[in-house]
Order: structure tokens, then C-alpha cells, then sequence
């Protein structure tokens, strides 16, 4: 762990979620690392892939442009958060997840600062999966809503499913019944509400609908050195 993220861990607050949600042995190796601006109101049950890695679950310890030590995230967790390998939510982010809910986030799953996740029933995120900041992915419309002239009462909530490797560019928000195939770019401040099967694709506006074909965001930091270098941009 580096210098500056050792100086926001919280050693009560780390201690004290592994040993409430991991088995004995496992919880000593420190799988879920805290940063002190985590509210943690409800531990649930959380599933590490692989408990004897530390640092598997990082939440409020690494920074970016858009992180700050003073925002504060939550961790409210009546139901299943299962964590696929290694995943980094960054400062800020509000999660709850309902009793009979769960979420997962599979390896290599980064969530941007600011953003809030509610589950009611199922949030799914694939291996490599990142989210910029402000972001909203919630399974529910929160309210009924009901027809006047059928009677008709839907349900609320639907599952929402994220593949793999795909990028959410900031404001967007994911809504109940969202499918974003992978490798694809969602837009700054899209709004998802419904499947999308075809992957490599840009999709964007509210509600979003695809704009382009055959792209995905480089994600390899070496690869993206050489194209700053190449434009100039260092």
C-alpha cells in the first residue's frame, strides 16, 4: 500500500468490518481495506473471491482528480455484496443494498467518486468494468406507479446487468432493466434504461441509444502512454 493511502486508511474502521463479515483467519489477512471518511451503518454479507489477498476490497483510499479526503462515502449493506477479485471504490460513494439484494462486482471493477449504487434486488458489474464520478445505478423506480384507467401495477424493480470492460463516463445514470454489453462506452450524462445485446458500441443521450459501432475505450495504461506521447499530450 502506498504512503498516502496507509494515511487515509482507518484501522478501526478496517479491523472492524473484516472481522464482522470474514471468517477469523481470513479477516487477519485484511481483505477489505476502509478509508476514514466511510460511514459504515450496516455490514451485511460481504464475499471476497479470494480472502487472503489484502486490499481485495478498497473503499475510500485511492484518489483521483475528482476525489477529495473530505467526501464522505457510506457502506449500508442489509443484503450480498460479493467482491469477483480485486475492486477499488473510490471516496464518496454511497452503496445500499436491500436485504434480500445483492451486488457484484467482478475483478478489476473500479467505481468513480461520488457515485451511488442501490440494490433491491440484483446489480451486477463484469471483470473490468469502471464507472467515472457522479454516477447513479439504482434497480428501482423506488415508488409504484400505477395506470388509472387499467389498474395496472408494475413491479418497481429490475435487474441491472454491466459486462465487462465497460466505461461510464461521468453524470450517468443506470436505471432498472439496464443490459450494457461489453466493451462499451456509455456517455457523460447518459441515461440507461434498457438493454442493450450488440457490444463494442458507444451509447449516449436520455435515453440513451446507440450513436456507434466497433469501439472500446483503451483501458492499458501503457498503450495509453504511447497515444499520449504520440498526441503530444505529455
Amino acid at each position: 500500500m502506498k504512503i498516502l493511502q496507509l494515511a487515509r486508511l482507518s484501522l478501526f474502521k478496517t479491523l472492524l468490518i473484516n472481522f464482522k463479515t470474514q471468517a477469523f483467519y481470513d479477516a487477519c489477512h485484511l481483505p477489505i481495506l476502509i478509508g476514514k471518511g466511510v460511514v459504515i451503518r450496516q455490514f451485511g454479507n460481504i464475499v471476497i473471491g479470494n480472502p487472503r489477498n489484502t486490499g481485495s476490497l478498497s473503499i475510500g483510499l485511492q484518489y483521483t482528480v475528482m476525489d477529495h479526503a473530505r467526501n464522505y462515502g457510506v457502506i449500508d449493506n442489509q443484503g450480498t455484496l460479493r467482491i469477483g477479485g480485486k475492486v477499488i471504490i473510490r471516496t464518496g460513494v454511497k452503496i445500499r443494498i436491500d436485504r434480500k439484494a445483492s451486488v457484484y462486482l467482478g475483478d478489476h471493477v473500479k467505481i468513480g467518486a461520488n457515485n451511488i449504487l442501490i440494490a433491491t434486488k440484483s446489480i451486477h458489474f463484469g471483470e473490468g468494468t469502471e464507472t467515472s464520478w457522479n454516477c447513479q445505478i439504482i434497480d428501482s423506480d423506488m415508488h409504484y406507479v400505477k395506470n388509472i384507467s387499467s389498474g395496472e401495477i408494475k413491479d418497481k424493480t429490475r435487474e441491472i446487468l454491466i459486462a465487462k470492460n465497460v466505461w461510464i463516463g461521468n453524470h450517468c445514470k443506470i436505471n432498472k432493466n439496464a443490459f450494457i454489453s461489453d466493451n462499451s462506452i456509455v456517455a457523460s450524462n447518459s441515461m440507461v434504461n434498457k438493454k442493450f445485446l450488440q457490444p463494442n458500441i458507444i451509447i449516449a443521450g436520455s435515453p440513451a441509444k446507440m450513436i456507434a459501432e466497433n469501439y472500446n475505450r483503451v483501458f492499458d495504461q501503457q498503450e495509453e502512454y504511447k497515444l499520449n506521447v504520440k498526441f503530444n499530450h505529455l
